[in-house]
């Protein structure tokens, strides 16, 4: 993933490389946003061979859902500023702060830099680094977009990854290579497992695996007026809780997944709580 006003049109190839590496690799963009838009985005296809043997960890998805005034994030990527002290691509880690109030009218994150470069007289020492993958613990929160206008280099903007899921046409380009990302809240992450719906598609353990609920081995069916009596409820205002309850093995479980799943399609955060967990 990287910024829609980095690369061409879909279709059109671009070039890849690991800073570090010398093996220069390429790329096809599969899908692209609008350029400086708010889903300024694009998706490349890493179809190399070089790559594809590559190991590479799923990334798990987040958006911000409280109110608190300081959410840890951080970035890596290959600005201008970075050159000026050696000619090879070197990287930056740069950490900073977001918060869900800053740009929420515009949809966008504000990130507030704990560091930015003294005395630099050219138009942005952060150029380069759109593009750059925005992450608050072990989750992908945004894109980096630009540096934002009169902030003295110390703010950047990025595009929410809520902004993206919203983007059928990015979410049919993911799902047709097989990816089907959940926004997790990122200030309670602490306390979840993997997302829901984390285990599908992983090889199951043992044979009895497959009888977990959240692998969904067959299809939901059935339990519409209990769906429905679960939407009503969700939609009253104020704080509630709804006991789901029933003999071992009625699908109390599977039914909360299928719920849960359906808040996740209508913008709700949703949270599978880790074992041990204290709520």
């Amino acid at each position: 993933i990287t910024s829609a006003h980095v690369v061409g049109e879909p279709q059109s190839r671009v070039q890849v490389f690991r800073p570090g590496d010398p093996v220069v690799t390429s790329g096809v963009v599969v899908w692209r946003g609008a350029s400086g838009g708010r889903n300024d985005a694009a998706l490349v296809l890493l179809d190399d061979d070089k790559l594809r043997s590559s190991n590479f960890a799923p990334v798990r998805w987040g958006r911000l859902v409280t109110d608190d005034a300081v959410v840890a994030c951080e970035t890596w990527g290959l600005p201008e500023v970075e050159r000026l002290y050696d000619e090879h691509a070197e990287v930056a880690h740069l950490s900073g702060r977001t918060n869900s109030g800053t740009g929420f009218v515009g949809n966008r994150y504000v990130i507030d830099l704990d560091r930015a470069p003294e005395g630099y007289d050219r138009t942005s020492p952060w150029a380069g680094l759109s593009g750059a993958a925005v992450f608050s613990g072990d989750l992908l929160i945004g894109i980096i977009k630009s540096d934002l206008p009169k902030a003295a280099h110390r703010r950047l903007d990025a595009v929410p990854a809520y902004m993206l899921l919203r983007d059928p046409d990015f979410v049919d380009c993911l799902h047709r290579y097989g990816l089907n990302p959940r926004l997790e809240p990122v200030e309670f992450q602490a306390l979840g497992e993997l997302p829901i719906g984390g285990f599908e598609g992983r090889k199951p353990k043992s044979p009895s695996d497959l009888l977990r609920p959240d692998r969904r081995a067959v299809p939901f069916f059935g339990r519409q007026d209990l769906l429905r009596e679960l939407s009503s409820w969700l939609t009253q205002p104020g704080e509630g809780v709804f006991v789901i309850h029933g003999e071992g093995g009625a699908g109390k479980t599977r039914l909360a997944i299928e719920f849960a799943e359906q808040c996740v399609a209508d913008g709700y955060a949703t949270l599978w709580l880790r074992k041990g967990v204290d709520p």
